[in-house]
């Protein structure tokens, strides 16, 4: 009788800790864009909000002194301060972004603590992101990284800094560059009190084909 019992909260104790729900995000402020995903292993929307508020940030930073702005540009500037390392992150983050990052932290599909990056390269988004990307050459590139266990940021970003121009029409690529060298770049980073300087005061323009869907209440 006490194996039985003890067999019993031994499988609550299991069944309790798989019904907590893990914090939901809620604050999407790019419902009426294309998804960027169409990969059932991701969570698509999620991540999609995230490639936008990226886009937000570093058209918003690196647009703030120009009368034309323009997002080719803002990622021309920003791909050329990653492989530099200087990216101010802290300059370009938004209170949006910064809630969007830490939730990203808690999927741990995600994430590989490496001295390369900090982002899983055998993770579902990569397999997505690699397996999508337009562009022939860089698509054959990146899975050529990944498959020897080369794949860092630098190594990726040289060749992407010369078509930088597609990042606007592929989005696949925008989310690598967004997940790889900005969101994963944060990991590790403390903004508990940072004074934030972005401002999302503008807007990129983008191509929209599918609008973000409302999840289910259950």
């Amino acid at each position: 009788m006490k194996t039985k019992i003890t067999f019993l909260t031994l499988v609550l104790s299991i069944l309790l800790i798989n019904c907590k729900e893990k914090p939901e995000f809620k604050n999407y402020k790019f419902a009426d864009k294309p998804l960027v995903f169409n990969c059932p292993t991701i969570n698509e929307r999620l991540f999609s909000e995230a490639v936008y508020a990226f886009e937000q940030d570093i058209y918003n930073h690196y647009n703030k002194n120009r009368k034309t702005p323009s997002l080719p540009v803002a990622y021309s500037q920003f791909l050329r301060n990653s492989l530099y390392g200087n990216v101010p992150f802290s300059e370009i983050i938004t209170p949006h972004t910064l809630e969007i990052l830490n939730v990203l932290k808690q999927d741990e599909d995600l994430w590989q603590l490496t001295e390369n990056s900090n982002l899983n390269y055998n993770s579902n988004l990569l397999k997505c992101i690699s397996s999508g990307i337009k562009d022939t050459n860089l698509r054959t590139t990146l899975n050529a990284l990944i498959e020897t266990n080369s794949m860092s940021p630098k190594l990726f970003g040289t060749p992407l800094m010369s078509r930088y121009k597609f990042l606007n029409s592929d989005k696949l690529l925008s989310a690598y560059v967004a997940f790889d060298m900005y969101y994963a770049k944060m990991y590790n980073e403390d903004f508990t009190n940072i004074t934030f300087k972005n401002t999302d005061s503008l807007t990129p323009k983008t191509q929209e084909n599918q609008k973000l869907p409302i999840p289910n209440k259950h």
